[in-house]
C-alpha cells in the first residue's frame, strides 16, 4: 500500500518547498484553486479525484484545510489526513504545534504567492467588474466589498522570496484595488511540512476510511 498528495495549486509554492525540505517522496496530485469560488464544485473535484486513485493508495494528504465545507460530508473512500484548520491563510499563520482553528484577523486580507500568481482573485474580480459595469460602477462595486479592511498581509512563510520585487508589485495593485496599505506579517510551512513527513499531531485530523467527516470535527 501507498500513500499520495491531494492539493490545491494555490499552495504549490509551499507543498513543493515541503517536499524538498522533508525529502517527501509521495506524488502530489493538484487541483483547480478557482474551485475555491464554488465550494460544491470544489467537492466533487476532490470527490472525482480520490476515485480516480489506483486501488494500491490507502491514505491521501490533504494539502488544504475545511475551505467551505467542501471536504465534509461524504465517505472517505481511504484515511484521509487533512490540516484541522479553517482555511490555508490559517495554514501558514501557525508558527508553532498548537492548534488554533482560525489565526485570521478581522479586517485583514492575507496574500500568499499563490494566491498571487496562481489564481489572483482580487485582480480577477476587479477586472471582471471593470468590463462588466465600466469604471465608476466597478470602483462602488469595489469599494462596498472591501469597505471593511483595513490591511493586505503578504504571509512571510520562508517558502519563497516574499520580497521580490515582481510579487510586491502584484501585491500592491492588489492593496490598491481593496484599499489598504500591505505589510508583511510572521508565517511559517511548518503544518505542511508535518503533513508531508507524517508527524500528524493535534493540527490534524485522521479520517479512516468510510467515515464521515464533519464540519465540527475543525472547531
Amino acid at each position: 500500500m501507498t500513500t499520495a498528495v491531494l492539493a490545491c495549486e494555490i499552495l504549490k509554492y509551499e507543498v513543493e518547498a515541503a517536499r524538498e525540505k522533508v525529502n517527501c517522496p509521495y506524488p502530489v496530485i493538484y487541483f483547480d484553486g478557482g474551485l475555491h469560488s464554488h465550494p460544491p464544485k470544489l467537492r466533487q473535484e476532490i470527490e472525482k479525484q480520490l476515485a480516480a486513485l489506483p486501488p494500491e493508495v490507502d491514505t491521501v494528504l490533504l494539502a488544504m484545510a475545511l475551505c467551505g465545507n467542501a471536504i465534509v460530508g461524504f465517505a472517505a473512500p481511504c484515511r484521509l489526513v487533512v490540516p484541522r484548520m479553517d482555511d490555508c491563510a490559517t495554514i501558514f499563520l501557525h508558527r508553532d504545534d498548537k492548534r488554533y482553528a482560525n489565526l485570521k484577523e478581522i479586517g485583514h486580507l492575507y496574500l500568499s504567492y499563490g494566491y498571487i500568481h496562481v489564481k489572483n482573485f482580487v485582480q480577477d474580480e476587479y477586472e471582471y467588474a471593470l468590463n462588466k459595469y465600466g469604471p465608476r460602477r466597478c470602483q462602488k462595486l469595489t469599494e462596498m466589498m472591501y469597505k471593511d479592511y483595513v490591511s493586505v498581509d503578504v504571509m512571510d512563510s520562508g517558502a519563497y522570496d516574499s520580497y521580490d520585487p515582481q510579487f510586491l508589485a502584484a501585491v500592491e495593485k492588489v492593496a490598491d484595488i481593496v484599499g489598504c496599505p500591505y505589510c508583511h506579517v510572521p508565517a511559517s510551512n511548518l503544518v505542511l511540512e508535518k503533513l508531508l513527513s507524517g508527524r500528524w499531531d493535534e493540527q490534524f485530523m485522521v479520517v479512516e476510511k468510510g467515515q464521515i467527516l464533519q464540519t465540527e470535527q475543525f472547531f
